[in-house]
């Protein structure tokens, strides 16, 4: 409904720009911010959804113990997801500014190093979840099948912070990629997460999470490098 809303809304913005009629219901609305409420509202309801549907459609393959160590899961990955969204809505001007930055003078070397970083605080972070015991692997069997599980768990969080970060900047640019997005994200994962699921077990579902967060970060990256590029250009 949301989404159609949206659709509705774009329409009529195009089509009465000008004009003083839009939606019978709302005619202002799409004068003072409809697109950019409604696509927030729509991302918001997707995202509340999908992290209760994704739950049950895991459980179906792995049954009620894997399903609840998939839980487990998700909810480092809710952690990462709230505050992710939290400090991108309390700095986005300096993460606006710094992406605005980093176009004009792209250099390896800070991306290298930034990537080591975090490389690094994965492995170490996985290396200690391993070592307090934090989530009840011991039944996937060898010690590099829970390191594997481990990683992809904490490797996800970081892309769903990553893509929290990048998301405002893009629905900031442009409301049409951030909702394109957002679809994207959430029927990549559960798409992934349905397959994956049969294919590798609970090992899977944590891969989804990280497959599907990395693509959207990669094409969030692009639109926002795009735009900054006609920026520039202009």
């Amino acid at each position: 409904m949301l989404l159609g809303t949206y659709l509705v809304l774009r329409r009529l913005d195009k089509a009465n720009q000008n004009a003083s009629s839009g939606l019978a219901a709302f005619p202002q609305l799409a004068k003072l911010g409809g697109k950019e409420l409604v696509s927030s509202w729509y991302s918001n309801a997707i995202f509340s959804g999908a992290k209760h549907v994704d739950v049950i459609i895991a459980a179906m393959p792995l049954g009620p113990a894997g399903a609840a160590l998939y839980r487990g899961a998700k909810s480092v990955h809710n952690i990462a997801f709230n505050l992710g969204q939290a400090l991108s809505l309390v700095l986005h001007l300096r993460i606006h500014a710094w992406f605005s930055e980093s176009t004009k003078r792209l250099s390896v070397l800070p991306a290298f190093a930034l990537g080591a970083a975090g490389i690094a605080f994965l492995g170490l972070t996985t290396f200690c979840a391993y070592k307090i015991r934090l989530f009840p692997t011991a039944s996937l069997g060898t010690p590099s099948i829970q390191w594997l599980f481990l990683l992809l768990i904490f490797t996800g969080a970081g892309l769903v912070f990553a893509c929290r970060i990048t998301s405002l900047v893009v629905f900031s640019i442009r409301k049409r990629s951030f909702v394109i997005l957002s679809t994207m994200e959430i029927a990549g994962s559960l798409s992934l997460l349905s397959g994956l699921c049969v294919a590798f077990g609970v090992v899977g579902a944590a891969q989804s999470v990280a497959v599907s967060c990395g693509c959207v970060l990669v094409s969030s990256l692009m639109v926002v490098r795009r735009s900054f590029r006609v920026d520039t250009v202009r």
